[in-house]
């Protein structure tokens, strides 16, 4: 399992190179904030059916107890996202907008991701979907909280700060109980396989969310240079 533990941290520091993060370090006002938190809006509504019917899939009792904790201590996140909104000032999203063809990038990586909880055919693949997921949001909110931080504005917001960035450090008891869990458990050469396509199409989901991004932001630039 080891083999997956490395997987991930490479693609991990591949994604955190990123052009949108590059941009994000650049910036000085919330206004790359204000368009994640329009853009982001399909993506974290849907994220807690994610987590939701992935646990529902479990076969294994134990492995289901404690995915259900992680379920638990994610719960409600997406109700920070609603009040950085408010804090933003910005409107939330009518179902014209989030169907309209610039929030495309964010519903194509949603369904690609959504089509993993039914893919996966064990527990093994489940639990890895869960820890690719983990994995994508400490690169994003490492670059949020730092630039939330930056511009002074972390005690007014919950998701994008650092005070998200946290609850998601801590997920360590999960983590570690989902390592001991997998690291007791020989797989195959296919099944690592397997397990490594998944992080694969999990990091090409937020990649294709992430290059939306960056062109949206580029498209706003253009319109203040004007």
């Amino acid at each position: 399992m080891k083999t997956v533990d490395n997987y991930i941290i490479q693609k991990q520091i591949k994604l955190a190179r990123h052009p949108l993060f590059n941009q994000i370090t650049r910036e000085s006002s919330l206004e790359s904030i204000k368009l994640f938190a329009q853009y982001l809006s399909f993506w974290v509504m849907s994220f807690q059916d994610v987590l939701r019917i992935n646990e529902m899939q479990m076969t294994d009792s134990e492995i289901r107890k404690v995915v259900h904790h992680h379920l638990v201590e994610d719960m409600g996140h997406e109700q920070w996202f609603l009040r950085d909104l408010q804090q933003l000032k910005v409107e939330e999203p009518n179902l014209k907008l989030l169907y309209s063809q610039d929030y495309i990038f964010t519903r194509d990586a949603t369904y690609a991701i959504m089509s993993e909880v039914f893919r996966a055919s064990s527990d093994i693949e489940r639990v890895a979907l869960i820890m690719s997921l983990e994995s994508t949001g400490h690169i994003f909110f490492e670059y949020t909280a730092s630039l939330v931080k930056r511009v002074g504005y972390s005690g007014n917001l919950k998701y994008f700060s650092i005070h998200h960035l946290d609850v998601e450090n801590n997920h360590e008891i999960f983590e570690q109980e989902m390592q001991d869990f997998l690291n007791s458990i020989h797989l195959s050469e296919d099944e690592e396989k397997k397990i490594c396509e998944i992080v694969d199409r999990v990091y090409q989901a937020f990649t294709i969310m992430f290059d939306g991004f960056k062109l949206l932001l580029g498209k706003q630039s253009k319109i203040k240079v004007c």
